[in-house]
């Protein structure tokens, strides 16, 4: 049974990764859209890569829930298990964060994260489920890694955020420079 829960929980998360791909692609035309425009207006492609983002966090869930499951524990014992839970995570802190202030500008950057973390763990981390060992049973684990994703999900926003923030203050030289 878990071995079938396993290979959903692949199939889920690769899902997932096609569907982060679409969203990403959807957020560079946004993002070249609005650069051209020279204006902050909600184009139809943000609206779609922002119900992209969420549909794939959804199967993202799905594919870390069905690891859970097949493991018997929380899908955190190996670093497959690992990161693709902190990836869903940074997806959650990302949508979340957007419902609050516009953030459509990091989609390219969010997207593209999850994307490449995503291909990495599967490509390099994957392994089957197994139990924990009893020695890791512990509700301090739980803590534990629950507030590292978390910092690892804010840390990838800041991380968005600072690289934007330089891109956007380079091309503002470019323009100035230009001008003079």
């Amino acid at each position: 049974m878990s071995t079938i829960l396993d290979e959903w929980s692949y199939i889920a998360i690769l899902s997932a990764a096609g569907i982060y791909v679409g969203a990403f692609l959807a957020f560079s035309f946004d993002m070249a859209r609005r650069a051209s425009q020279e204006s902050n207006a909600h184009t139809r492609s943000g609206k779609i890569a922002v119900a992209l983002t969420w549909l794939g966090m959804v199967v993202h869930l799905a594919g870390v829930v069905l690891r859970g499951i097949a493991a018997g524990v929380v899908p955190w014992a190996t670093m497959y298990e690992f990161t693709i839970t902190a990836t869903w995570m940074i997806a959650v802190v990302y949508l979340v964060v957007s419902l609050k202030v516009e953030l459509r500008y990091l989609g390219v950057f969010v997207t593209g994260l999850l994307v490449l973390s995503i291909a990495v763990a599967t490509i390099f981390f994957w392994r089957p489920s197994a139990t924990l060992a009893v020695s890791l049973r512990s509700y301090w684990l739980l803590i534990h890694v629950v507030v590292a994703m978390l910092g690892t999900a804010f840390f990838a926003l800041g991380a968005g955020v600072a690289v934007m923030q330089l891109l956007q203050s380079r091309r503002e030289r470019a323009v100035v420079r230009s001008r003079a």
